[in-house]
């Protein structure tokens, strides 16, 4: 216990054990929220929603004593009125998720008046204590960070003298506090200090600034530094997470600005965007954090770039801290903290550290004498205690990578339970990782990586972790974006200046390439292969598949790595052919010793281990050396034992030295592709005496038995053997058998294999209608997605709504679903659906529909479903996108739906001051939300885009094939007028905005119409779903409108034809989006922002009005 904590603890274990009194305590309670309310509590002037949701939940807080105690307790807490403090969960059950700041102020309030109580007052002085404690401790880092950049850096109401730092209430944040910290050692260690630590730096530097294809040893990389290689500092560049905020500034002006919508609260007046969170400022932002990604997301490379900084701003100063920035975080706002990279693969391994007993739970001790022992093995006994020390004090970052990579020691001799084993390994090493960060060094910050489905299942929670690890937050890495990808490529190519020729030219035909070629473009956003495509583009043509790709940088690193290196240092060497005919074996050729070291990696990744033996290795080359020449067995272990020193240890980047007499592979895809092409050529045997498997037999059984080990093998087998179709409809047809019903969720990882499968063979070679049985497969696979993505069974689209469980069936796993039938170029028939409208005389007046339309009198054609990124696509595409005279015609309803309102000429201004014809929506290149995302709504465009678009279509809707059967609905001289709709029109599909209801309830319903939020995460995507951003069109089948209209709620906004109101600059948009609530998704409330606007939850859809013209025209 804290001594400062001890004298405020004794009144509150009082308190805690004076037994319970219900009535008194609820009453109490009670009397100190009437209290508060008869008081001001922060609400300036609310319009008639925010009065509503505000009162709604005051009167929710007095007639629910446990609501109320919650609040109590989070009043107790609050030791500042800061809304980011508040709990969630309680924000959620009262509603008030978009009414942070002012329950804060009331919460606060209320912790006020509860400390004039005897029952809470002690309680609250304890809080009081324990949050002084957590800001000195969050001060003491930001000082020590501005410190190291010298007495510059300390700012505005910090004097420095020595080595004290006196601050005063500015930098506190306001307190009355004057504090001294001595800050020798954050700002510059003492030389005998930096001395001790010099060799591990170097260390650090020298393993984490080479890429992991250098396959450089460690003495060498140490030598190495400032050499001519290219290093991960040159080609780095910032990686996001999948999580997306709204800038601090825009937040702030948002909360300050007063509400204009009579239904609902409104985003604000500035652009409304979301951007990414980085994981950069997700590791500064938490102490201990989770990095999850899937394979290649860059976790590995990330940790070791943020090691790297970290090592050579200690050594060699802090302009090292200069590399550490991203978007959202311009500059490293923490000390230059001492890294300890550890990878959890080793440590497992060691049963001498980490007992592998069955029971033996994993603690902090076992993880400190694995380190310690790493340590003494590289550096004297000094610098080993050094480190210790540094990391004892809070002063170190332990980077703990690869959980996923953990495997049981003794793996291959229990190989009937393997799974099992190696998640209890995980276990238990995650238990070390949770006792070492908070208990024994609850001051030091960690990181550990792992991938994404060795930690969450199906509904994106962790795995059975320890609690103190699953509780961490965890960040799942993002995608590269399309600025990312470029940013990368132009990188790597300017590190290769001097050792390829024309680099210039190379990067562009890349970029070129990427821009030209859908099955690049969609490799491109994953960084393990926008990397091996530069690599392979720098030296040899560019292929086009994923499998491809891995066989061109394999057989690149392997064979041509040496002459490249050696290239790049103005040096001749020998070739790879030249060197085995120097061996002197007759017959060898260069494809028998790679099939013998591919088939040692098979044998090792086969038996579970995670480094390559040089004993195996030397088996399989003795072997190729005996079967090519005939000698004894004495005589081919010579060569065999040569390429291994002389090629494998010096001249290859594909099987690296890693100590110890092993070897491994510069990132585990590639173990995963060269075991998937041994099992491709030569198929599996399980053991001596079991039969052999063909690779289509074996393969889906162990991706099922064994998934972290084989399902990815599986994959590049299948994609290795894609022109022997009916062998991969064999083994998909194993996988994802016939079978009856909806698909049980416990199953979606299995169907999710066979559709990534499908994929990477290429979906057209299931469609010919020549492989009748490949076509089934496929039909069986696309149905079984459609269904799960829908959560319904049936034939599309008259399948009918399951309504399942979202604990059973996670959105999650729907919206995977739905990724990968767009990935396979699945399109709904009924996407350019529209819906006939029947309406009133008094709308069709308003809409100025002064003739009959079609589908009936006074009639409208309404879009089943919002314009999708494929559809908005045809209008880029168009030499009409270009033509400022369709900016210029466009127009706005007032705001009673009456007049029509010219706006061209400032739709025309705002198209030509943001790029013109080269102008593409927001994200439009965002691997989440753009073009990529073929089946999803278009999302980042303005009104004037949205109106443009409807433009576009009233002029060349006849063209366009997916609309032809549109003509079988209009009357004689009749054409269509596209645009977006009204008010009244959009309310109108959805099923009437009367009362408090949901597109997809029925006005008669005589319950009320709500919608909790497990309903709503059936029916729309809303923040309840935590999809974290869009959602194919056609996913949500249980939220069709009354009507027949998809995606009327959530998913996003939609803009309108009309003005919000009478000022006539705001225009209004309905519907809610997948960043709001299920409050935002209901009929009646309507929201508005400025024209120019735009955000990741905006879209559009349109609307089809018939007019009379001339034959002629017609024609």
């Amino acid at each position: 216990m804290d001594p400062a904590l001890e004298k405020g603890l004794g009144p509150v274990q009082a308190w805690l054990t004076r037994g319970y009194d219900r009535r008194q305590d609820e009453a109490e309670l009670r009397s100190a929220i009437e209290a508060v309310l008869k008081t001001s509590t922060g609400q300036p002037e609310p319009d008639p929603w925010r009065q509503y949701a505000w009162t709604t939940a005051l009167e929710t807080l007095q007639a629910r004593p446990d609501l109320a105690a919650r609040a109590a307790a989070a009043a107790v807490e609050l030791t500042r009125d800061d809304p980011d403090s508040l709990p969630a969960d309680l924000l959620d059950e009262l509603r008030l998720t978009a009414h942070r700041q002012p329950f804060a102020r009331f919460l606060f309030a209320l912790r006020g008046e509860l400390a004039r109580r005897p029952g809470y007052r002690d309680a609250i002085a304890y809080a009081n204590q324990m949050g002084q404690l957590r800001r000195l401790d969050g001060l003491y880092e930001l000082l020590a960070a501005r410190a190291a950049r010298g007495p510059a850096g300390l700012g505005a109401g910090v004097a420095l003298a020595g080595d004290e730092v006196t601050v005063g209430g500015d930098v506190v944040g306001g307190d009355k506090l004057t504090l001294i910290f001595n800050l020798n050692g954050a700002r510059e260690l003492p030389a005998d200090a930096r001395q001790l630590e010099r060799p591990y730096l170097e260390d650090v530097i020298a393993v984490c600034s080479q890429l992991s294809f250098e396959g450089r040893a460690r003495e060498e990389a140490v030598a190495g530094r400032g050499s001519g290689l290219m290093r991960l500092e040159q080609v780095y560049i910032a990686l996001d997470t999948a999580e997306r905020r709204r800038p601090a500034d825009r937040q702030a002006d948002r909360e300050g600005r007063q509400r204009r919508s009579l239904q609902a609260p409104e985003l604000g007046r500035d652009a409304p965007d979301t951007r990414p969170l980085s994981a950069l400022r997700a590791v500064a932002e938490h102490r201990h954090l989770v990095l999850l990604g899937e394979p290649g997301a860059g976790k590995s490379t990330f940790a070791r770039h943020l090691s790297l900084c970290l090592a050579g701003a200690r050594l060699d100063g802090p302009d090292w801290l200069q590399r550490l920035s991203a978007d959202d975080l311009p500059a490293w706002p923490l000390p230059a903290y001492l890294p300890v990279f550890i990878r959890l693969r080793d440590f497992a391994e060691d049963t001498a550290c980490l007992p592998a007993g069955a029971g033996q739970r994993g603690e902090a001790q076992h993880l400190l004498a694995f380190l310690r022992q790493e340590l003494q093995k590289r550096f004297d006994r000094p610098t080993a205690e050094h480190v210790q020390r540094l990391l004892e004090h809070g002063e170190a970052l332990i980077v703990l990578d690869g959980l996923d990579e953990v495997t049981h020691p003794e793996r291959a001799r229990q190989p009937e339970n393997m799974p099992q084993a190696d998640q209890a390994r995980r276990v238990q090493v995650a238990e070390a990782i949770a006792d070492f960060a908070q208990v024994r060094f609850r001051r030091a910050r960690l990181l550990v990586t792992c991938r994404v489905r060795q930690f969450l299942d199906e509904a994106g929670r962790p795995l059975p972790w320890p609690a103190r690890l699953g509780d961490l937050p965890a960040f799942t890495l993002a995608e590269f974006s399309r600025p990312q990808v470029t940013d990368f490529v132009t990188r790597w190519f300017a590190a290769l200046a001097g050792q390829v020729a024309e680099p210039d030219e190379k990067r562009e035909t890349l970029l070129r390439a990427l821009e030209e070629r859908p099955e690049l473009a969609e490799l491109a956003p994953k960084p393990i292969l926008l990397t091996q495509m530069a690599l392979v583009h720098g030296y040899r043509k560019l292929p086009e598949h994923r499998v491809d790709v891995y066989r061109e940088c394999a057989d690149l690193l392997l064979w041509e790595w040496e002459r490249l290196r050696a290239l790049g240092r103005g040096r001749q060497a020998q070739s790879a052919d030249d060197f085995i005919r120097a061996l002197g074996v007759p017959g060898l050729r260069r494809d028998d010793v790679e099939a013998a070291l591919y088939a040692a990696v098979f044998a090792e990744h086969a038996e579970g281990r995670k480094e390559i033996r040089e004993d195996t290795v030397r088996k399989h080359l003795t072997a190729a050396c005996l079967a090519a020449s005939g000698w004894s067995r004495d005589r081919a272990i010579g060569p065999a034992q040569r390429f291994m020193d002389e090629w494998l240890r010096d001249r290859n980047s594909l099987l690296i030295p890693a100590g110890g007499d092993t070897f491994d592979v510069p990132h585990r895809s590639f173990r995963e592709f060269m075991a998937g092409r041994v099992l491709a050529h030569t198929g599996y045997r399980a053991g001596p005496q079991a039969d052999d498997e063909r690779w289509y037999e074996a393969g889906p059984r162990l991706a099922l038995e064994d998934p972290a080990k084989w399902r990815e093998a599986f994959r590049f087998a299948a994609a290795l053997e894609a022109k022997r179709v009916r062998d991969v409809a064999d083994a998909l047809d194993r996988l994802w058998p016939a079978r009856r019903g909806p698909v049980a969720p416990g199953r979606a990882d299995r169907l999710f294999l066979a559709a990534e499968v499908l994929r990477d063979v290429g979906p057209a070679r299931f469609r010919d209608p020549g492989q009748k049985r490949a076509q089934e497969v496929y039909e069986r696979v696309e149905r079984a997605l459609l269904n799960l993505c829908r959560d319904t069974t049936g034939a599309y689209p008259d399948d009918r709504p399951r309504l399942t469980s979202p604990q059973s069936l996670p959105p999650a796993t729907r919206l995977q679903a739905g990724w990968l039938l767009s990935d396979l170029g699945w399109t709904p028939p009924d996407l350019d659906e529209f819906i006939p409208l029947p309406l009133s005389r008094k709308l069709a007046l308003r809409a100025s529909l002064r003739e009959r339309g079609p589908g009936g009198e006074g009639s409208l054609l309404f879009a089943k479903y919002p314009v999708t990124n494929l559809q908005y696509a045809r209008f880029l595409d168009s030499d009409d996108y270009k033509d400022e005279s369709l900016w210029e015609s466009l127009a706005v309803y007032d705001h009673e739906e009456k007049d029509r309102l010219p706006i061209g000429q400032e739709a025309l201004k705002w198209f030509r001051a943001n790029g013109g014809p080269a102008r593409r929506p927001n994200y439009w290149d965002d691997a989440r939300f753009g073009a990529a995302r073929r089946l999803f709504p278009v999302v980042g465009v303005t009104w004037y885009e949205a109106a443009a678009y409807c433009a576009w279509l009233t002029r060349r809707w006849r063209d366009l094939p997916e609309l032809a059967h549109l003509r079988s609905l209009l009357p004689d001289h009749h054409s269509l007028t596209f645009r977006l709709p009204l008010r009244s029109e959009w309310a109108l599909a959805a099923g009437g905005a009367e009362g408090d209801r949901y597109p997809w309830q029925k006005k008669e319903q005589e319950e009320p119409q709500t919608a909790t939020e497990a309903d709503i995460r059936l029916y729309a995507n809303t923040a309840e779903s935590d999809l974290n951003g869009t959602s194919p069109v056609f996913m949500y089948a249980a939220g069709q409108s009354t009507r027949g209209a998809m995606d009327m709620a959530g998913n996003v906004w939609e803009w309108e034809a009309n003005y919000h109101d009478n000022d006539q600059d705001w225009i209004a948009l309905r519907g809610g989006a997948w960043g709001y609530n299920r409050d935002y998704a209901r009929v009646a409330v309507r929201f508005s922002d400025p024209p120019r606007i735009w955000y990741t939850g905006f879209g559009l859809r349109v609307v089809g009005a018939a007019a009379p013209v001339s034959p002629s025209s017609v024609s």
